[in-house]
């Protein structure tokens, strides 16, 4: 598995947290955003968030008040349904302040980048101090990259015979894909005199490339020691 990291927030580069080529952990912090800016913005989300809560309480009060005197018809009906209205305009407001609360501590967790996989990390795109674009867009700026090493994928391609035998190693049931699942390889290295590397395959193509007449396979292997790379 490979993961490009890039920020979802844009802002200045405050610190890198790892060295290149290390080893990371899912869940490791990697990059850190200047984290000023959305802290002043959820302040103010928050604060906006105190001010809806206020003219909500302040609208339903007044509507309670309201559901009294157009019994007694000291109000009209008009002025009973403005206070409805105004009580649910409040209550819009305040749903849409609890949103933007929401969207400004995601936007603060944002500025810590941290590992999504486990797996080693390659050199850093970016230095400290320079702007990084986020976002969801194409445009985003490109931090680092990770590849999980354990366990680890290996990709090969074989003809159509054996891929037809690959294909016989089934039986006549619902769990042939899962039997072909178990069906183990062997691979060496080029300094190696034999094949001393177990794994299992994992995922055949379902197209034969009719270049080649070859199919494209691939098994997993453990990686305990990051022998493969």
């Amino acid at each position: 598995n490979s993961v490009e990291v890039r920020a979802r927030v844009s802002g200045y580069l405050d610190s890198v947290d790892f060295k290149d080529g290390q080893m990371v952990k899912k869940g490791d912090l990697l990059f850190t955003i200047d984290k000023r800016t959305f802290k002043n913005a959820l302040d103010q989300a928050q604060a906006t968030l105190t001010q809806a809560k206020s003219n909500l309480a302040y609208a339903k009060a007044n509507l309670e008040r309201g559901q009294s005197l157009v019994k007694e018809n000291t109000i009209t009906q008009q002025i009973f349904e403005q206070r409805v209205q105004a009580a649910r305009n409040a209550q819009a407001s305040l749903n849409s302040a609890e949103a933007e609360v929401r969207q400004a501590k995601l936007n603060l967790e944002f500025t810590e980048l941290r590992a999504p996989i486990d797996g080693r990390i390659g050199a850093r795109q970016v230095s400290p101090g320079n702007l990084v674009t986020g976002g969801t867009s194409g445009n985003t700026t490109l931090l680092a990259t990770i590849v999980s090493t354990d366990p680890i994928y290996f990709e090969f391609t074989f003809d159509e015979a054996s891929y037809l035998r690959y294909k016989r190693m089934g039986t006549a049931n619902d769990d042939i894909a899962s039997q072909r699942d178990s069906v183990p390889v062997t691979l060496k290295l080029m300094d190696e005199k034999t094949f001393d590397h177990d794994g299992r395959m994992d995922f055949v193509n379902n197209v034969i490339d009719k270049g080649t007449g070859t199919i494209l396979g691939r098994a997993v292997f453990k990686n305990p020691h990051d022998l493969f790379t």
